[in-house]
């Protein structure tokens, strides 16, 4: 009996300690990062030092956050159809057979361009915008030729980092993708932008940062 009590009084004493974690104790390392604590840090005056007292899995933590939540909002949009000056002048190869009038969507051939604008809000608060413009040429119903102009982007409460553009031709319709880099403290996350061109001028845009 008294082996049992001297043992039960180390096992206390063990539990009671300063310095010992018991199997209840949360460290700040281990809590979760909440929407509240986000909007605290990116709004802050010195947000990338809100940012550096999190640890390493709460600062993950806090950017899946903002890359979940970070969604589009005030989509400006215009498109046209191209003269064959205008054409050129965004870098288009225009093609001497091609149809021009009233006919040429029709027909298969002519000349468009179609700007993006894109507004992206953090719940609610405008964060960030990015915008890019895709022209292409078609003839005789096949993509003839494509280009990029005015690709940009800016932030409010964030860093806008640039952006990368890709396309993808896949005959009777051309896919142009833009991505834009936003830093949020010690961290970043990427948004996409997609316009697709089809070779009679009709043409859809995303978010998608898929080009299949």
């Amino acid at each position: 009996m008294r082996l049992l009590a001297a043992f039960s009084a180390v096992v206390l004493f063990l539990m009671l300690s300063p310095g010992v974690a018991t199997a209840d104790s949360t460290t700040d390392a281990g809590q979760g990062v909440s929407r509240e604590l986000v909007v605290e840090i990116v709004t802050a005056d010195d947000p990338d030092a809100a940012m550096a007292e999190l640890s390493a899995e709460q600062q993950s933590q806090a950017l899946a956050l903002i890359e979940d939540n970070l969604v589009a909002t005030g989509v400006v949009a215009e498109a046209a159809a191209l003269t064959p000056v205008e054409a050129a002048a965004v870098g288009l190869r225009v093609s001497q057979g091609r149809v021009t009038g009233p006919n040429a969507a029709v027909a298969g051939s002519g000349c468009w361009s179609h700007y993006y604008y894109q507004g992206w809000s953090l719940w609610n608060m405008k964060t960030a915008e990015s915008w890019m413009q895709l022209n292409w040429c078609a003839s005789n119903s096949r993509i003839a030729s494509s280009s990029f102009s005015t690709v940009g982007g800016a932030a409010l409460i964030i860093r806008y980092d640039g952006n990368t553009r890709g396309k993808k031709d896949v005959g009777w319709e051309v896919r142009g993708l833009t991505t834009h880099t936003f830093s949020f403290h010690l961290g970043a996350v990427t948004k996409c932008m997609q316009i697709r061109g089809g070779a009679t001028g009709l043409y859809s845009r995303s978010t998608s940062c898929y080009l299949e």
